[in-house]
């Protein structure tokens, strides 16, 4: 078999005969589909991504995101030590290490390479979080922390951009997936392409009026609960979510005098001439239920007077519960209105000119808020809640058309993922909903810029994969195995999840389920009860976890054989023969357990 790059260590790049490195298909995308098509890379097929972007739109999105954007051929960027401080950096605190080329032609990546500046260990995404990969970038006397306090972050992302669509080098193609953004010319016919690309690229951060509605802050405004819409707003929904008959939130607000809220609302952006059905304003309905304190904030914040029901034709001051709301509204100069109004329309061009350097980051904290809060649910058991706040968040993408802002393959900073976090708890429920519901959604919607046929947002939020590791390659089955959660580690073994994955200390999780000895080999814990959940699992199916002859397979880097899939597909399969009937069965197949359970059966049957 031909050679193929190898990473050895945490610094050289070499190769060897052993095995080819699989090369996966190209991932075909929009620059709207872009973030997805990198999550797919990253968490689906273990990689890190290498984008074509002849035109240039995927290096102006990366640009915005948190990280480093370096230019792979200026000397300044890509000098040694220049290269270790920015890893550094984007280890410690998360974000895109990103190295943008005009041309991969002739680019050698050994003599990018450093072992104590910028090790080859970067190529490979498991083997980037081992200490012996970032271990010797660390410079405590430069201000680094010292190894011992030094903790990666899962949202670290290497990425290679090259603007030529050529002949990729040999160690990109082994170890990289590529993605390749499709001109924006292709995806939609006339009009301004530049203003199609700013467009894309604005809603990719949430940037352009797109509003994310939530019927629940507007009732919230109602109620004068200030926190609550505040949390509303910080989770990225539009302050001029507006309910049934178009009652805004600081319609709701005026409506009930919440001065507060209203005050709140105006500094946000809300506008204070928003009409509903029936063209009722925030001011009108503050006079007609009689709050002067919010008549006065409002026409000072622009609102205009003049405004009638469309029903009754009756204005502000037609329906003005008391003297004192009729006497404010005759005091009040109209040329003020005229020119507070003007003031607001600079104000929101102002903000508007703002939005695409500044939404990125309220998008990112909005993720950030979303992802504790489902975080905090998986790890309480709250089924009814996680299930609520996910069906949310791919309703949300199919109305807005945006890729979900959280998924259930959220990760907390161990890098652990929801289903995980409910294998560490022994949250059964929470377990169940991740690897069942999924398998309920309509398949019929499309992903990544519309592709049809593809997965629909709701099977992408819910789809959670049985065997993803954390930072440290421990899988949901080893994590449940050592905190001893049976109900979790069953569901787990029946849903795909591989009870011999290795981790990066090459122990899976029949490892961890053996008993703890001392030096004299008695035994110090017991974890039987465990090591019968997987035991009997093995009856069922037909696996054999601790009887499985050597494979000839040569093993990875990551201490998985490499013709094993790392994803649990030979496990599900081998689970759906067994159901099937097939397994085990004529011809000896039977593990030595499932002979002597077979023989016990035959006996019984005899007496």
């Amino acid at each position: 078999m031909g050679s193929a790059a190898s990473v050895q260590g945490g610094g050289t790049l070499t190769t060897t005969p052993h095995y080819e490195q699989e090369r996966l298909p190209t991932i075909e995308c929009t620059l709207k589909g872009l973030p997805g098509a990198i999550e797919e890379s990253i968490y689906v097929r273990d990689r890190w991504p290498v984008i074509i972007d002849p035109e240039g739109q995927a290096t102006r999105y990366l640009r915005y995101q948190r990280g480093a954007l370096l230019l792979g051929d200026n000397r300044d960027d890509m000098e040694k030590d220049n290269l270790r401080a920015r890893l550094v950096a984007c280890l410690m605190h998360g974000g895109n290490f990103c190295v943008v080329f005009q041309s991969l032609a002739g680019v050698h990546f050994e003599d990018l390479f450093d072992e104590d500046r910028f090790p080859a260990g970067v190529l490979d995404r498991r083997r980037v979080f081992l200490e012996e990969t970032w271990g010797k970038l660390l410079r405590p006397d430069k201000g680094d922390p010292t190894p011992d306090l030094f903790l990666p972050r899962d949202d670290f992302t290497f990425i290679v951009v090259t603007g030529k669509e050529e002949a990729l080098p040999e160690e990109v193609l082994a170890w990289m997936t590529t993605i390749r953004v499709g001109d924006v010319e292709q995806q939609a016919e006339g009009g301004d392409k530049d203003a199609k690309v700013d467009q894309e690229l604005a809603g990719l951060f949430g940037a352009p009026e797109v509003k994310r509605i939530s019927k629940a802050m507007v009732e919230a405004a109602f109620d004068g609960e200030l926190d609550e819409v505040k949390n509303w707003l910080d989770k990225g929904f539009h302050v001029e979510s507006a309910d049934g008959r178009g009652h805004t939130s600081i319609s709701e607000a005026a409506a009930q005098g919440h001065d507060d809220l209203i005050r709140l609302l105006l500094a946000e952006g809300a506008n204070p001439n928003a009409l509903n059905d029936s063209g009722r304003s925030a001011l009108w309905r503050s006079c007609y239920n009689g709050h002067a304190g919010a008549l006065k904030l409002l026409l000072e914040a622009g609102a205009d007077p003049s405004f009638r029901d469309k029903v009754s034709h009756e204005g502000p001051y037609d329906v003005a519960k008391t003297d004192e709301i009729r006497g404010i509204l005759d005091a009040w100069d109209p040329e003020v209105t005229t020119r507070l109004c003007e003031e607001r329309k600079k104000q929101m061009r102002a903000r508007a000119e703002e939005r695409l350097t500044t939404a990125a980051e309220r998008d990112h904290l909005a993720r950030t808020i979303i992802q504790d809060e489902l975080i905090d649910k998986a790890v309480a058991g709250d089924v009814p809640g996680l299930k609520e706040q996910l069906t949310e968040l791919a309703d949300d993408a199919e109305m807005t058309g945006q890729r979900p802002r959280a998924t259930c393959e959220v990760r907390d900073p161990r890098g652990m993922t929801l289903l995980s976090l409910a294998a560490q708890h022994d949250r059964s429920g929470v377990v169940e909903l991740l690897l069942t519901h999924w398998k309920t959604c309509d398949d019929s919607s499309s992903t990544f810029g519309g592709t049809p046929g593809t997965l629909s947002w709701q099977c992408r939020v819910f789809r959670a994969n049985p065997n993803s590791r954390d930072l440290k390659g421990w899988n949901p089955a080893a994590i449940a195995v050592f905190h001893e959660s049976k109900a979790a580690l069953k569901l787990l073994l029946e849903h795909g999840a591989d009870p011999h994955l290795k981790s990066s200390y090459n122990k899976s999780a029949w490892d961890m389920a053996q008993d703890d000895l001392d030096a004299a080999g008695k035994v110090v814990r017991s974890r039987e009860e465990i090591r019968g959940v997987i035991n009997q699992w093995e009856l069922d199916t037909g696996q054999q976890v601790h009887l499985q002859p050597p494979r000839n397979d040569p093993i990875g880097a990551d201490g998985v054989p490499v013709g094993q899939p790392k994803d649990g597909t030979a496990t599900m399969l081998a689970i759906e023969v067994a159901k099937g009937g097939k397994t085990a069965g004529k011809g000896g197949g039977k593990s030595k357990s499932g002979v002597k359970k077979a023989a016990a059966n035959k006996k019984k049957k005899g007496q």
